[in-house]
């Protein structure tokens, strides 16, 4: 019944757009890629001057990474974090 609900989670969480990364029994990793920068973000920001253009490109996006897991009661619990 367990790994039920986890497939479901699973479908839902891919739906969204994350990756499965590994998946056991009872726990699944799934990795939501950064989204690449704004265009007009940028360009505001290059009006308005060069260098906070340039830090706005080089400044590192990161992924989410969404731990699913599965527990005695059958729920599913999850947590997120900044990779």
């Amino acid at each position: 019944m367990s790994s039920q609900a986890l497939d479901k989670a699973v479908l839902e969480w891919a739906r969204k757009g994350a990756v499965l990364q590994s998946r056991t029994e009872t726990q699944a990793q799934m990795v939501i890629a950064a989204r690449p920068c704004s265009l007009w973000l940028l360009l505001v920001l290059l009006v308005l001057g060069v260098v906070p253009g340039l830090l706005y490109l080089v400044w590192p996006r990161k992924s989410t990474i969404v731990t699913l897991t599965v527990g005695d009661n059958g729920k599913v619990r999850t947590v997120k974090r900044k990779r």
